[in-house]
């Protein structure tokens, strides 16, 4: 499958399933800002706090595919087999769609992922192995601690301001370069000199 990033903040997606593994597809389109709908008779305890919280909407029923062919991004998430085939067999062809029964029968699957405030890292073994996905993203996770949210957050601040200034391209791309480096990661000190230094200009 082809990696991509998507912007679905605002857009409708809907998760069909109320267990634990609808709850685990349903939480990252919650917190990308998604208007997520979930459809199934009963709900597991973390959906019900989602509900209860007003993170999703609800639709405590079996579905139809007059519920979902409006939906940007659609993922059959119940725990048969079968009854995600034929949900997936009912979706528009312009629609997103995934099983999380046999990532081969969508066109797109929800990678697990790790986030360090504006870092994004994806892993995917494309279905052969969730348990190495799993351990993978146990080790990044303790690779890209939590120092990384507030760097790459000055990494994100610093290149609007050096890509706004008057710079050169070969400026601007050296300057970009000498602060992606460890020891802007770990010096809170020279991230806020550089600022002011840049400000100053």
């Amino acid at each position: 499958m082809f990696p991509v990033m998507l912007n679905i903040s605002g857009k409708e997606c809907v998760i069909i399933g109320g267990g634990q593994i609808a709850y685990r597809k349903a939480l990252p389109l919650v917190l990308e800002g998604a208007i997520v709908t979930v459809i199934s008779p009963g709900l597991c305890d973390d959906m019900k706090e989602l509900l209860s919280r007003g993170k999703i909407k609800v639709l405590h029923k079996e579905a139809v595919k007059e519920d979902y062919y409006h939906a940007f991004l659609l993922v059959a998430a119940t725990n048969s087999k079968i009854l995600n085939e034929e949900i997936l067999s009912n979706a528009q062809e312009n629609q997103l769609v995934s099983s999380v029964s046999d990532h081969e029968l969508g066109n797109f699957h929800i990678p697990a992922s790790i986030h360090r405030g504006k870092l994004t890292i994806g892993i995917s073994t494309s279905g052969a192995s969730p348990h190495l996905a799993k351990k993978i993203k146990k080790d990044l996770l303790d690779r890209f601690d939590e120092s990384y949210i507030e760097y790459t957050d000055f990494l994100w601040k610093a290149r609007k301001k050096i890509n706004q200034s008057e710079l050169g391209h070969k400026e601007k791309s050296e300057l970009l370069q000498s602060i992606a480096c460890e020891e802007y990661k770990h010096s809170v000190l020279k991230r806020k000199a550089f600022m002011e230094l840049f400000k100053s200009k």
